[in-house]
C-alpha cells in the first residue's frame, strides 16, 4: 500500500507540471490505499459512522473535485466511442475514488449539489441503456458494465444517504427524530436530472439485470430516506410509476428467494416510506398526492392475472409470483398505516375505495384447476367458460401461509382501526354481511383466516392478551359462521375463542349483549347437528355469560324452543342439561350488585351536559350514583403520555368556581372544589373502583354555619363513609353554567396566579393527600375515617397539568342523583341498600321520602330518548343532553313471565331425567355422605352432611340442577313465586321426580331440594313451602326406590325439618301419614325380601314418629298405632312400633298421656291377639308381654281400668289354652308366669296352675324354673316379687 508520502508527492508533481499522467498515478496509489473501504457485495449497513472515518480519510486538494469531474465526464464520452473500453476503466477507477472520498464528508460541501454527481448520473444513463440493450455493440463486456453500475449506484448511495438509514431500516432499526438530530453531516442535495434517469431506467426494464434493479430501489430508498428534502424533489409521478412498473414485473417472478430479497420487497417498502414522507409534508410541498399514488396501487393490486399463467401447467400458491406480489402489496398497506396522524391517513384510504378494492381483491383470490382446463386445444372451450360449466372443476385455495383473503382481511382491520367512522363506512359501503357471503363462497376456510377475523374483533393480534372488543361485527360473522364449518377442531377453537372473548369483562359483556351475540349463537345452536359437542357447550356457555347480563324475551323463547324436542323422536335434547345450567347461572344473581339500566360513557366525548343552574335552591351539594369503571388494558399508555382524569361530574361557574369529582387513571377517586384563586382536592387512595364492578358512591359538601362553623366534604363509597375532611364551599350566589355529569365538559377559564402554591410541581402518583393532617391529633391516625384526608392545594387552572386533562367517565354510570342538601348517614344507607336497580327510591313509606324535597335533579337511563335525560325530580327544570348510549337490559327472572311463567320450565325436567349421560359411580356417593351411611350402624347418631357441597358440585347432576333452577328463579322474587304456584309447579316436578331413574336419584339431589326448601322458607312464601312439603319432601314415592344412603338422608331431613316446624307438619301429615308411608314403600309389600337396608329406614322412620309423639300423642294418633300394630302383618314393623311405645313408656314427656290412652277399650284386645298370632316370634311376644307389663305396673291407673288386662272375665286358663299350639320357649313361659304374679296382689293359683300346666311341654330347665316359682310364691308371705325387665 503507498504510503502518504507517496501519495502527496505524485499530487505534487501533477500539481506543478499538470501532467496527466502523474495525476492518473495519484489515482490509482490512493484507490490501492483505500479500496479496502468499499464492499459493493453486501447490502447490510455499515458498522462504522461517517465520523468515526473522518480520521482515516484524508483531505482533497483544492479543486480536485473540479479536475474529476471533468475527466468523469470525458469517461463518459468515450463511452459512445471506439475508445468505450477504455473509458470504461477510467470511470470505474473515477467512481471507486469519490466513493472513498465520501467516506469523508467533510470532502463534500453541503448543502450544495456536487459538481461531479451529473457526471455520474450520466454515467448511469449510458450504462443502463447499454445493459437494456440486447446487442451491445460499443460495450461487449457486460459483467464490467454491471460492476460500474454497481458502484456508481453505490457512489450515489454514499452521497444521500451517508448514515445508511435505508440501510438500517430495512434491517429492523428503528431511528428516532432525535437521533437524527444528532448527525453531523448532511446528505447532498438531490439534482433534478435524477428524475428522468430513475424514470428511463425502468422503461422497457426486462433485460435489465435483476441485481441491477434491486441496487437502483436501494439507491430510491436511501434518497427517500435520507433527508426529507431529497425526497420531496425524488417523489414525482414518474418515480411513481416507475415503482408500479417494478412492481408489476415482481407478479411474474417465480422464485420464492427473489420475492423475499427481490427488488419486490425493496419497491414496497420504497412505497411505505414515501406515504409516510407526504403525510408528512404540507400539500405545497407535494408533486404528487397520496391519493393518485393509492389510485395506482389499488388498479394494480386488482390487476387481472394473466391469461398465460393460467394456462400454465398446474404448480403450488407458495410458487407463484401472482399471489406473492398481492400478498406483499397487502402486508404493504398495514405498514403504510403506522404513522403519527394514521386517522388522517385512514381517511385518506377510505376516499380511495380502499374497502371496495379488497372486496374485490377477495372475490378474485380463487384459483381454479380444472381437468379440461389444461388441454388448452383449440377446439376447447375457452378459460372463461370452463370455468364456468365444467362439472369436475376443482377448486384450489391458497395455503394458510400465503393467503391472499387472510391478507386482506388483516388490511381492513388495520384500515378501521381505532376508527369508528371508518367501520361505519365499511357497514354502509360494503356490510359485514356481504363480507360474509364473499368469504363463504371461497368454500372451507382456513385456520389463519378465522384468526384474522377473531384478531379484527380485538383489532390486536395477541388475542391471548387482550380481550377489548373494538369491533363486535366479525363474533357475529363467525357465530354465525359456526355451522357452516366443516372442521370439528375450527369449530371448537373458534367457538371457545368466542366463549373467552365475550365473557372477559363487563364491558365485553356489555358489548356483546347490544351487539345481538345472544340471537347469534342460539341461530347456530339451532343446527346443532352440525356442530360439535364441546362446541355447543361452548356456545351455551357464551349464552350464559351474556345472558347473565340481559336476555330479552323473544330470545329466551328462541332458547327454550330450541330445546323442544318432537314425541316421534323420544329422546331428549343433547344440549337440554347443559342449558339448565346456564338458566340457573343466568338466575343465579339477584341483581344487587349490577344496574340493570345505565348510560355507556366508554367514548372519550360521552357524558351528560346539564343546562345552567340560575340559582342553587339550598346551601349545600350532594351526588348519588351507582357507576362501573372499565379497566385499563395497558397500563404502558400512562408512562408514555399524559395522566387522563375520568370525570364524575363538574359543576363551574362562569368564573370558574364550582364543584368537582374525576377518577385517576388507577381508578383512585378524587373531590375537587375550585375558587377564584385555589383548587384544593381530597383524594381515596384506599378504595380502588377500576375493578369493572358496580360500586354506589355518594359525595356531600356541606357548609359550615356561621361563625364558627366548617365546611365539610364526606364521601362515601358502598354505603360506608371513607373519608371526611374540611373543604372550602364556593359561593352559590353565582349561575352554574357549566354543568357536566360523566363528561370531560368545559375548561374552566380561571387564569392562573403567579402566588405561591404549597405544592409544587408533585408528581402524579405521589399526590400529599396521602398524608396525615397535622392540623389533627396523632391519635385519630389509628381511623382511617375519623383522620380527615389532608387537602391538596395547586393554583387554579393549573389542574390540567397536575392531574391530566379531562375525559369522559370512560365506564357505566347509573342514574344520576343531585341534592341541593346535605345527606345522612342514614339516607346513604337506605340508597346503597336500594340498590342499583331501585327505580323509585321515594316512596311516601320509604325511609327516603324525606329527600324528594331536597332533589335538584334526577337522571334515569330509562327517561332518555333521543339523547335527552328528562329530569325526573319534582321541578322538571334540568333536562339534560346525552352524548353515548343508554343501555336496557333484561334480567332473566323478569323476562320468564313473557315466556309462559316458570310452567316453561317444567318439561325440561322430564328431558334431563331421560338423558343418558354417564352414571355417577358409587364412590362418589359413599364418599360424599361418609361411610356410615352405608351400614345399619349407628343410626341414631348419624348426621348428614347436606350443607357441605357447593351449587356448582350438585349441579353434575342436571336433575339437581334443575332444582337449582327452580331455586335460583324464585330467589327474591315474589312473581316467579306466585307463577310456580299458578301452574301447579311443586306438583308437577313430584310427579316427574317419580319417574327418575334410580340410578339419578342421588345425594345431590336431596341437597338441591334442601336447597329449594330452604329458598321457598326465606322468602317466606307459606304456601309454596308447603306445596313443596307435600310434592317434594313428604312424598315417599320419589324417595323410596333410590339408594339407601338416600333414603336414608331423605328421613334425616324430615327429622330436622319436623323439629324445626313440628306442629305444622305434624298436623299436616302426622303419625298415620308415616305409618302408611312406611307399609307402602318399606314394608314387605314393596320388598318381598325386606333388607337390612329397608330395616335401616324403617327404623329411621319409627324414630322420627317417636319424635312426633314424644311430648305429647292424641287418641287419634295411638288409635293409629294399635290399628297399625294389628293390620300391618309384618314383624320387623311390628317390633320396631312397639319399641317406639316402649321407649315412650320408659321416659318420654308423653309418659302419662300414653299410659292412659293405650287403657282406652279395644287396645288390651289387640294385645292379646298379637300374642296369640302363631306367625310371629317370641320377640313380638316378649315385647307385647313387657308393654302389657309396664300397663300392670303404672300405679296411676286405678285398678278398676286394668280388670280386662288382667283378664279378670275369662282368667288365664282361657289364654293358656290357646297357646297349647304354641311351642313352650323359655321366653314365653317367663313372660306368662310374671304377668300372672304381677296381675294381683295374692297370687291366683288357678291361673298360676294354668301356666304350670302350660310348661309340662317344655324343657327340663323350663319346668323347674316355673316349679321353683310357684313353690317360692305358695311359701312366701312377701308380696309376689318383681319380675325385672
Amino acid at each position: 500500500m503507498a504510503s502518504k508520502e507517496r501519495l502527496y508527492e505524485l499530487w505534487m508533481l501533477y500539481f506543478t507540471k499538470k501532467d496527466p499522467h502523474y495525476l492518473q498515478q495519484w489515482l490509482e496509489a490512493f484507490v490501492t490505499s483505500f479500496e479496502r473501504l468499499i464492499d459493493i457485495s453486501s447490502f447490510e449497513p455499515l458498522q462504522r459512522r461517517p465520523e468515526e472515518m473522518t480520521a482515516e480519510i484524508p483531505l482533497l486538494p483544492d479543486n480536485v473535485l473540479q479536475v474529476l469531474s471533468q475527466q468523469l465526464s470525458q469517461c463518459v464520452k468515450r463511452l459512445s466511442t471506439e475508445e468505450a473500453e477504455t473509458g470504461l476503466g477510467q470511470a470505474l477507477l473515477l467512481i471507486k475514488f469519490l466513493i472513498i472520498i465520501c467516506r469523508n464528508f467533510e470532502n463534500i460541501e453541503a448543502k450544495i449539489t456536487p459538481t461531479f454527481i451529473l457526471e455520474v448520473i450520466q454515467l448511469l444513463s449510458v450504462c443502463i441503456s447499454e445493459l437494456k440493450n440486447e446487442t451491445r455493440r460499443l460495450l461487449p463486456d457486460t459483467a464490467k458494465v454491471e460492476q460500474l453500475t454497481a458502484y456508481a449506484v453505490h457512489l450515489c448511495e454514499c452521497l444521500f444517504d451517508p448514515y445508511q438509514i435505508w440501510r438500517r431500516q430495512l434491517g429492523g432499526e428503528i431511528i428516532s427524530s432525535m437521533e437524527r438530530s444528532k448527525y453531523k453531516f448532511t446528505p447532498a442535495v438531490l439534482p433534478q436530472e435524477f428524475n428522468t434517469f430513475f424514470h428511463e431506467s425502468f422503461q422497457s426494464s426486462q433485460t435489465l439485470p435483476k441485481t441491477i434493479q434491486l441496487r437502483l430501489m436501494y439507491l430510491y430508498g436511501a434518497i427517500i430516506s435520507g433527508s426529507k428534502k431529497s425526497a420531496l424533489v425524488a417523489i414525482t409521478p414518474t418515480s411513481v410509476q416507475a415503482l408500479m412498473t417494478v412492481l408489476r414485473a415482481s407478479g411474474e417472478v417465480g422464485s420464492q428467494e427473489r420475492r423475499q430479497s427481490g427488488p419486490l420487497h425493496v419497491a414496497l417498502k420504497c412505497l411505505i416510506s414515501m406515504i409516510h414522507i407526504l403525510h408528512a409534508s404540507s400539500l405545497d410541498q407535494r408533486q404528487v398526492d397520496i391519493k393518485a399514488i393509492l389510485e395506482g396501487y389499488f388498479k394494480l393490486l386488482n390487476a387481472d392475472r394473466p391469461v398465460a399463467l393460467l394456462e400454465e401447467p398446474t404448480q403450488s400458491s407458495l410458487d407463484d409470483g401472482f399471489i406473492s406480489l398481492r400478498i406483499n402489496m397487502l402486508s404493504a398497506i398495514s405498514d403504510m398505516l403506522n404513522c403519527k396522524d394514521r386517522p388522517a391517513l385512514q381517511a385518506i384510504f377510505l376516499n380511495n375505495n380502499c374497502f371496495e378494492h379488497i372486496i374485490r381483491l377477495i372475490q378474485n383470490s380463487k384459483l381454479y384447476v380444472g381437468n379440461a382446463s389444461q388441454d388448452g386445444g383449440k377446439g376447447g372451450p375457452d378459460l372463461a367458460t370452463q370455468l364456468l360449466t365444467e362439472i369436475n372443476l376443482s377448486k384450489v385455495f391458497e395455503k394458510e401461509t400465503g393467503s391472499v383473503t387472510v391478507h386482506a382481511i388483516r388490511v381492513l382491520t388495520a384500515i378501521m382501526k381505532n376508527s369508528p367512522s371508518a367501520k361505519e363506512v365499511f357497514k354502509e359501503r360494503i356490510g359485514y354481511p356481504h363480507l360474509y357471503e364473499v368469504l363463504k363462497s371461497q368454500g372451507e376456510p382456513t385456520t389463519r383466516l378465522l384468526q384474522e377475523l377473531m384478531n379484527m374483533a380485538v383489532e390486536d393480534e395477541s388475542t391471548c392478551d387482550r380481550t377489548v372488543i373494538s369491533n363486535e361485527q366479525p363474533l357475529l360473522m363467525l357465530a354465525q359462521w359456526l355451522p357452516e364449518l366443516a372442521s370439528r377442531e375450527r369449530q371448537i377453537l373458534v367457538s371457545a375463542w368466542l366463549k373467552k372473548v365475550c365473557g372477559s369483562s363487563l364491558r365485553a359483556r356489555m358489548t356483546g349483549v347490544k351487539a345481538g351475540m345472544l340471537p347469534a349463537a342460539l341461530a347456530s345452536l339451532g343446527r346443532h347437528p352440525q356442530l360439535d359437542r364441546k362446541c355447543g357447550e361452548n356456545l351455551v356457555d357464551l349464552l350464559q355469560s351474556l345472558g347473565s347480563l340481559s336476555i330479552q324475551p323473544a330470545e329466551l323463547r328462541q332458547l327454550v324452543k330450541l330445546l323442544r324436542v318432537e314425541e316421534e323422536e323420544g329422546a331428549a335434547h343433547p344440549y337440554t342439561a347443559r342449558v339448565v345450567r346456564a338458566l340457573s347461572a343466568m338466575a343465579d344473581s339477584d341483581g344487587s350488585d349490577s344496574a340493570l339500566q345505565y348510560f355507556d360513557l366508554t367514548p372519550s366525548m360521552a357524558g351528560i351536559m346539564v343546562p345552567t343552574i340560575h340559582k342553587w335552591p339550598g346551601n349545600s351539594f350532594a351526588f348519588h350514583t351507582w357507576l362501573c369503571l372499565n379497566q385499563e388494558q395497558d397500563d404502558l399508555y400512562l408512562l408514555k403520555h399524559r395522566p387522563k382524569r375520568k370525570q364524575l361530574y363538574s359543576f363551574f361557574t362562569a368564573s370558574g368556581t364550582g364543584f368537582e369529582a374525576f377518577f385517576t387513571a388507577d381508578g383512585m377517586l378524587v373531590v375537587a372544589v375550585c375558587t377564584k384563586r385555589e383548587y384544593m382536592t381530597v383524594a381515596v387512595p384506599d378504595f380502588t373502583f377500576s375493578d369493572s364492578t358496580w360500586h354506589c358512591v355518594d359525595i356531600v359538601h356541606i357548609a359550615g354555619r356561621r361563625p364558627f362553623g366548617q365546611n365539610v366534604v364526606n364521601i362515601y363509597a358502598d354505603g360506608y363513609l371513607r373519608k371526611t375532611a374540611q373543604l372550602r364551599f364556593p359561593s352559590l350566589n353565582e349561575s352554574f353554567i357549566y354543568c357536566c355529569i360523566g363528561s370531560a365538559g368545559h375548561r374552566t377559564t380561571t387564569t392562573v396566579v403567579t402566588s405561591p402554591s404549597p405544592t409544587a410541581e408533585v408528581p402524579f402518583a405521589q399526590h400529599p393527600s396521602f398524608g396525615r393532617s397535622l392540623s389533627f391529633p396523632a391519635a385519630h391516625a389509628r381511623d382511617p375515617v375519623l383522620l380527615p384526608a389532608i387537602v391538596n392545594t395547586i393554583s387554579a387552572g393549573s389542574q390540567d397539568t397536575d392531574w391530566g386533562s379531562p375525559t369522559s367517565l370512560q365506564g357505566q354510570l347509573g342514574s344520576v342523583f343531585v341534592f341541593h342538601d346535605a345527606l345522612q348517614p342514614i339516607h346513604v344507607k337506605a340508597l346503597f341498600t336500594g340498590g342499583p336497580n331501585n327505580l323509585l327510591p321515594f316512596k311516601p313509606d320509604s325511609e327516603l321520602s324525606d329527600l324528594s324535597s331536597k332533589l335538584l335533579l334526577y337522571y334515569s337511563p330509562k327517561a332518555c330518548r333521543n339523547h335527552i335525560c328528562l329530569d325526573l325530580s319534582s321541578n322538571h327544570s334540568y333536562d339534560g343532553r346525552l352524548t353515548g348510549h343508554n343501555t336496557i337490559n333484561w334480567d332473566i327472572k323478569d323476562v320468564i313471565s313473557c315466556v309462559g311463567g316458570m310452567g316453561a320450565f317444567l318439561p325440561l325436567l322430564e328431558q334431563v331425567a331421560s338423558n343418558s349421560e354417564e352414571l355417577q359411580e358409587n364412590q362418589e356417593t359413599t364418599d360424599l355422605v361418609g361411610p356410615e351411611l352405608t351400614s345399619s350402624q349407628n343410626v341414631q347418631s348419624m348426621v348428614l352432611p347436606l350443607g357441605r357441597s357447593s351449587e356448582s358440585k350438585l349441579e353434575r347432576n342436571s336433575v339437581s340442577a334443575f332444582l337449582l333452577l327452580i331455586k335460583n328463579f324464585i330467589q327474591h322474587h315474589p312473581m316467579n313465586q306466585e307463577s310456580l304456584i299458578q301452574c301447579n309447579g311443586p306438583a308437577i316436578i313430584g310427579a316427574l321426580l317419580q319417574k327418575v331413574p334410580r340410578q339419578r336419584l342421588d345425594m345431590n339431589v336431596l341437597m338441591a331440594c334442601q336447597f329449594l326448601l330452604e329458598q321457598a322458607a326465606s322468602e317466606g312464601n307459606n304456601l309454596l313451602l308447603h306445596y313443596l312439603h307435600q310434592y317434594l319432601l313428604f312424598d315417599f314415592r320419589i324417595w323410596s326406590h333410590s339408594d339407601f344412603a338416600v333414603r336414608l338422608g331423605h328421613i334425616q331431613y324430615l327429622s330436622t325439618i319436623t323439629k324445626d316446624h313440628k306442629q305444622r307438619t305434624r298436623k299436616k301429615y302426622g303419625v298415620q301419614y308415616l305409618l302408611d308411608s312406611i307399609r307402602t314403600h318399606y314394608g314387605a309389600q314393596k320388598d318381598r325380601l325386606v333388607t337390612a337396608e329397608v330395616k335401616t329406614v324403617q327404623l329411621s322412620i319409627f324414630n322420627l314418629l317417636k319424635d312426633f309423639i314424644s311430648k305429647t300423642v292424641s287418641a287419634e294418633e295411638l288409635h293409629s298405632i294399635v290399628s297399625y300394630m294389628a293390620a300391618v302383618n309384618d314383624e320387623d314393623q311390628l317390633c320396631g312400633i312397639l319399641d317406639v311405645l316402649l321407649s315412650l313408656l320408659k321416659g318420654g314427656q308423653s309418659r302419662d298421656q300414653l299410659y292412659a290412652l293405650l287403657f282406652d277399650p279395644g287396645y288390651v284386645e289387640v294385645f292379646y291377639s298379637l300374642i296369640l298370632q302363631k306367625k310371629y316370634s317370641d320377640e313380638v311376644r316378649e315385647k307385647v308381654f313387657r308393654l302389657m307389663y309396664k300397663m300392670l305396673k303404672y300405679e296411676k291407673i286405678n285398678e278398676r281400668s286394668k280388670l280386662r288386662l288382667k283378664l279378670k272375665d275369662i282368667g288365664y286358663m282361657g289364654l293358656t289354652s290357646y297357646l297349647n299350639d304354641f311351642p313352650a320357649s323359655v321366653s314365653l313361659i317367663r313372660c306368662l308366669s310374671e304377668q300372672v304374679l304381677c296381675s294381683d296382689p295374692v297370687p291366683n293359683y288357678k291361673d298360676l296352675v294354668a301356666v304350670v300346666y302350660l310348661s309340662h311341654r317344655a324343657e327340663l330347665t323350663v319346668r323347674l324354673d316355673v316349679c321353683r316359682k310357684a313353690s317360692e310364691t305358695t311359701n312366701s308371705s312377701q308380696p309376689v316379687p318383681k319380675y325385672g325387665v
